[in-house]
Order: structure tokens, then sequence, then C-alpha cells
């Protein structure tokens, strides 16, 4: 019988024999199978051992063995292969396991495996090794403490070479650090979101931004930096960015960690991992918070500038048309004041005739508010203290409110003196109490008139359409409050515009006044209101040092034959055709003899043939060719105290301010009564006779 015996299993053979010779051929079949299962078995371990040699090669591992107890190290073939000796198994001690690992890198691991020695179960660490070829190389140890055979305690772990892997992480590195160097150096924010709204990342330009640090931005959600509304329109972006999977812009604000609220514009990025799926978003931020103010500051100039220019234009407008239908109205009164003198005029004329002046009157009233809109109004100026004069107008404001209306007054501390037309500031007051008072309707309500001081603030003046006109200093203030529906925007730029009213009844010329009357006082008026919070008025007028001078007494009476001045001869220049007819019968009638003519360059001609035949001068101020003013200088320089009158559909203050010498000159505003004419030329000429 022939047997083929694998090499190295001779033991297995010999048992084999051994059975057969001692007669127990159930003992060699056992035998000849267990040298089987061996054979298979010691094959199966070679070949494992031949495998993880190779993987362990392909992997660049190696396996050692330290003995604490002799210090020696035992390495495998592939560990002595990462060191550059041949692949075999090698022995080390001492110093020889020192002189391969590098100077900077030893104290690490001599501290690893003295922790190790003295019962740490473990060692992991990186060192980087000296090839004996001179090259260094980066190994990562691993090993655990065992007991060994013999009592002695071993180390047994393995080493794989970490090179590349550093390389690519060190390079990795690098480009991390000088990812995070451009986004430091860049004045936009930049952040980092997962898909659940959380910060991942942040550079400084964000955080300054926002006034976070990056470790308190990673604990927030950023929606929690926007407002309910805002937050929506942004999630919208990120939705949009993550469908389409293209870039998404966002303006808007946000709001900074101290509440304040930034203008900001952002794109948004999404950023797609496996099976691309969105991982997150990058978002580059911007701040344009200066630009959109700017622009808002930019916005406020032109409104303010398109509204002093459309005020201006209504101005001149207003005064325009108030000047004309004064010279209108002129002749009206006029006539009718000659009809109601005509011997003969039976009752029932009369009483048409004073229809007609009751009429004439009224538009005159119409014609005066057109005058205070535009600045213009006739102003009689005086000293008054608010709190007493609003104490003094309490009960004729509560005698022309409505029933259910209530006026509660409240007085400020210290409230300066001003100077004003006391007529003008009542119908001011006036217009504004009834104007609280409509805006409650039916229902009625609370009016509050509160008086006060304060210096001119920043935050009123740019709310004014009149804050060029307001000077700085002390003012004093007029409030007028109620809590009725208040108004819009829209309405809010309108309020002063004449002849715009919300009321089905009224002309919109109440609030158009006050605007004119706070430009002729040189004040500022400002206008808070809202849907449901109701309206606040408040007028501020410049505060005075001085007593102004008194006030000139009232005209006398009139009757025709009392006031014939004395005879002599009067210089009439009217453009109008009509009142200048008027205005010679009226002086006729006075019993003067009059010289008539259409403009001042023919009256100033007149004058010069007999410069001391005229007892005075009646001259209307605006005219073709030269006005009235300009003709009084003229007669002025050639006879000095030549007496005169200027009439006119615009006020005093206007007619008189270009004439260098006023003594002798008395203003009267169109339109004028017999009885006015003749106190004005009273007044010029003295009681005296020329």
């Amino acid at each position: 019988m022939t047997y083929a015996v694998p090499p190295h299993h001779d033991y297995w053979w010999v048992a084999a024999v051994a059975a057969a010779l001692a007669g127990g051929m159930l003992l060699a079949v056992w035998a000849v199978r267990e040298w089987r299962r061996a054979g298979l078995l010691q094959t199966t371990l070679e070949e494992s051992r031949s495998l993880a040699a190779h993987a362990a090669r392909m992997a660049q591992f190696g396996y050692w063995t330290l003995n604490f107890g002799t210090n020696k190290v035992l390495l495998t073939a592939e560990t002595s292969a990462l060191f550059g000796w041949p692949p075999e198994p090698r022995e080390l001690y001492g110093e020889w396991i020192r002189a391969l690992i590098h100077p900077d890198d030893w104290p690490r691991l001599g501290k690893a495996v003295e922790a190790c020695r003295n019962g740490e179960p473990q060692i992991d660490t990186e060192v980087r090794v000296i090839r004996t070829d001179g090259l260094t190389r980066h190994v990562r140890l691993l090993g655990e403490r065992h007991a060994g055979k013999d009592g002695g305690d071993l180390c047994v772990g393995c080493m794989q070479d970490m090179t590349a892997l550093v390389m690519a992480r060190d390079a990795l590195r690098g480009s991390t650090d000088r990812y995070r160097e451009i986004l430091e150096s860049i004045s936009e924010g930049y952040f980092e979101v997962d898909t659940r709204g959380r910060f991942t990342f942040s550079n400084s330009a964000i955080q300054r931004m926002l006034g976070y640090k990056a470790a308190e931005l990673l604990l927030l959600d950023y929606r929690g930096q926007f407002s309910k509304e805002d937050a929506k329109e942004i999630l919208r972006v990120f939705s949009d960015a993550a469908r389409t999977r293209e870039p998404g812009l966002y303006s808007g604000r946000v709001r900074r960690r101290d509440g304040e609220e930034l203008f900001i514009e952002a794109s948004v990025l999404p950023v797609a991992g496996g099976e691309d799926l969105i991982t997150g978003f990058r978002v580059v931020v911007r701040d344009v918070t200066w630009r959109v103010r700017e622009e808002e500051r930019r916005r406020g100039q032109e409104r303010q500038m398109w509204s002093a220019r459309k005020m201006e234009s209504l101005s001149v407008l207003a005064g325009g048309v108030a000047h004309e239908f004064n010279n209108i109205l002129t002749g009206i009164l006029g006539y009718a004041e000659l009809a109601e003198m005509t011997p003969g005029c039976d009752r029932e004329a009369l009483g048409h005739l004073a229809h007609i002046k009751e009429s004439a009157e009224r538009a005159g009233r119409l014609a005066r508010q057109m005058l205070a809109y535009s600045g213009r109004g006739s102003f009689a100026v005086g000293r008054v203290f608010l709190d007493t004069f609003v104490t003094e107008m309490t009960r004729p404001l509560l005698a022309q409110l409505p029933e259910k209306a209530r006026l509660r007054v409240e007085w400020g501390d210290e409230t300066p003196p001003i100077e004003a037309d006391r007529t003008q500031l009542s119908q001011l007051l006036l217009n504004l109490v009834l104007n609280a008072a409509e805006a409650y309707g039916d229902a009625g309500g609370e009016i509050l008139v509160r008086t006060g001081a304060m210096d001119r603030p920043a935050a009123m003046t740019e709310e004014t359409p009149l804050r060029s006109a307001m000077e700085p200093g002390r003012h004093a203030c007029l409030e007028v409050l109620d809590n009725g529906p208040g108004m819009d925007h829209d309405t809010l730029e309108r309020i002063f515009d004449p002849f715009f009213t919300t009321k089905f009844t009224g002309r919109g010329l109440g609030l158009s006044a006050v605007l004119g009357i706070v430009r002729g006082h040189h004040g500022g008026i400002w206008v808070e209101s809202a849907p449901g919070r109701g309206t606040t008025v408040r007028v501020c007028l410049p505060a005075c040092d001085t007593e102004p001078a008194g006030e000139p007494g009232g005209p006398t009476a009139f009757s025709p034959e009392a006031e014939r001045v004395s005879l002599g001869r009067v210089l009439l220049a009217e453009d109008e055709k009509e009142v200048r007819c008027l205005g010679s019968e009226m002086l006729g009638l006075l019993g003067f003899e009059v010289d008539a003519v259409a403009d001042g360059r023919a009256a100033v001609a007149r004058f010069k043939d007999n410069p001391d035949g005229y007892h005075c001068v009646v001259l209307d101020w605006m005219m073709p060719r030269m006005n009235g003013d300009e003709a009084v200088a003229a007669m002025r320089a050639l006879r000095g105290d030549q007496p005169a009158v200027i009439t006119s559909g615009y006020t005093e203050e206007e007619a008189l301010r270009r004439i260098a010498d006023a003594g002798n000159v008395v203003f009267v505003q169109k339109p004028y009564s017999m009885a006015g004419l003749a106190e004005a030329i009273r007044r010029a000429c003295g009681s005296g006779k020329k």
C-alpha cells in the first residue's frame, strides 16, 4: 500500500502506521481521518496567513509585539518593510527603537508606552518614523496590553502607513484654511445652514452684522433673525433654490441681536450631497442698510421738495385768485353801497342791496381764507400768551361745537409768549377744533387742546412741510388731539391742499387757511394720524422776547357828510376800469376833484405836471407798466412828503415792504368801502388841509 503524505504531516502518518501495526484497524482509520482533517485545517491556515500577509502589504499594515519586561520589540516582515528593511521578521532593542522615531514625536510615543506599561489598556497615536533610506513616513500605532505566557506583560499591536492620508489631510486643511481666509477677508457676510435651518458655519462679517459670536450662531435657527413676514419670504427663497437647484435672491430685513433691523441682499445657493439630495445652503449677505436709508432720505427730500413746490404754486395761485376776486368784490360792494345812498331808493331795493352786500362780504371772507393759505393774510401783531388765549377761546369754541363733542384743555408749564395776530390765531384754533369735532361725526367724542413749550426738534422738522420756515430756538406749541377714525397716508398727503375735503359739506379751506397762518407766523405744523388711531395736530410758533408795538385804533362810524375830509384834488391810479370808476365816484362824493389814470407810469407823468397840486394820491399796488409802490417812490423823489394810499387785493405787508419810507403811506385792502377809503385818506394826510 502506498500513501501520498503531504509535507509537514509526518506525525499523522506515523500515527496511522503505528495503529495498523498494532492491529487496531479502527484506530488506524480514525488516525487517517484526523490526519486528513488536520491537513485541511493546516492548508486553510496557510492560505489565511498568505491572504492576511497580502492584505497587510496592500494596506501597508504591519504587526509588532513589545515585551515590557525585556523592552524587546518583535516586528513582522511587513512592519520591517515599512521601516525600509527587507521584508522579514526582526527584533529590536532600546535605542534602536528610539532611532526609528522622529525626535519631535518620541516624547508622545514614550508617554503612551509608559501609560500602557502602567496599566493603560490601549495605545493609539500617530508618529513619524524615519526609514533606513532617510525618508519620513507617517504611521498610526495601535496596541493592546496582554499578559504573556511566562508572566511578562506584552503590548501587541499593528502599525499602518498613513503618509498618503496625512498628506491628503494636510492638503485639505490647507485648502480649508485658504477657503476660510478668503471668507474672512471679504466684506460680505457668509454663513452655511443645514436643511433644518441651523447655522453650521459663519464668517466674522456675518457675526459682526448680526451681533453674535461664532459659537452662539451654531445654536441658532436662521429664521429667528427675521420677522414673521420676512421669515416667510426667505423660506420661500430657500425652497425655490432647493427645488430648482439654482441660486435664489432675497432682499429684505434681518434682525440683529440688539433688536436693530438691517436691510440686506442675500444670495442663497443649495448644496447637494449623495444621491443629489440637498444637504444645506450657502448664503452670501450684503448689508445695504446705508443704501436703503440714503434712498429713503433722498425720496423724502424729493417728496419735501415736491410738497414745497406744490405749496408754493398753490400759494401763488390762491393769492392771485384772491387778488382778482377782491378786485371784483370791490366793484360789487362799492356800487351796492352807492346804490344804498341813492335818493329815492325804496325799502325793497334796500333789502336786495343788503343781501348783495352780505353775499359779497361772505365772498370776501373766502378770499381772506385764500390769502391766509398763501401766507399773505393781514396781520395785526401783538403779544399773545397761549395759555390765556386758549382760556379766552374756550367759551366761543364750545358755542360752535356739536352737542356730543366735549372739549378738554391742558395747559403746559412755562409756555412762552408769541407775537401773533389774535384774529388769525382764533381762526387757526377754531378750524383745528371744528375739524377734530367733524372727525367724530354724529357719535361725538373728546377733543383735547394742549399748550406747551419746546425747542425745535429734529424729528418734527423732518416731518413738517414748513421745516425750512422754522428757525432754531424756543417755540410755543398748540396741540389739538382727537380719537376719531384717523387718516391714511394718501389723505395725510393732501390735507393742506386747497378745496380738498373728505366731507360731504365744506369748501376744504379750513386746514389750508391754518397752514397759511402758520406760514405767515414763521412757524411749523406737524400732523400725526393713522387709521383707527385718531389725529394729533401740533402747531409751533416762535417765542418772542420783546413787546410789539401797540395796535392802531379802528375807524369811526361813517357818514358821507362827516367824511368830507377837505376840498382838494386826488390823483387815482387803478388798472381795473370798474374799480377806477367806483373810486372816482366815491372820492367825488367825499368832496374831492379826481384825476383818474389807468397805470402807475401815467400817474407819475400826471404828478410831474403839478407836484404840489394833489392833496393825496390813491394807487393800486399791482398795475401794468409800473406798480403803485414804484410810483410812490417816483413821486417822493419830486415831493418827499406826498401823502399816499395804496390799495390791493393782497396784504399790507406785501404792498408796503418795498417802500423805503412808509411815512404818510396808508394801506387799504380791497374790497374797501367809502368809509374805509375816507379813513385811509385821513390817516395819510392827517387832520390838516393841504
